[in-house]
């Protein structure tokens, strides 16, 4: 939620910033820093949306791992039943 909150400030920062800029006596006193100020403000929104990214990436490879360590086990729960069953055959089986 942190990522969604950065970019929703970032764009409304960077556009209210836009509109700053549009009054005549703000616009000739401070014109390139109210562009650079927005510009800026962006870079909010595009750190919000990295944000976003890398969480995602790291639930991603949390929930890899829990299906990594799922199919271990599976394996570990298979591998013995077919022991198991491999000796209960060699005991019931008639040799000869």
């Amino acid at each position: 939620m942190t990522g969604f909150k950065l970019i929703a400030l970032g764009y409304v920062a960077s556009g209210s910033m836009a509109l700053f800029g549009q009054i005549p006596e703000v616009a000739t006193a401070f014109g390139p820093w109210v562009q650079y100020g927005a510009l800026g403000l962006l870079g909010i929104a595009v750190l919000g949306q990295l944000y976003i990214i890398i969480i995602n990436q790291r639930d991603f490879a949390a929930r890899m791992d829990g299906w990594e360590k799922l199919r271990h086990e599976d394996s570990a729960t298979t591998n013995e039943t077919l022991s198991r069953l491999r000796e209960n055959c060699a005991k019931t089986t008639p040799k000869g």
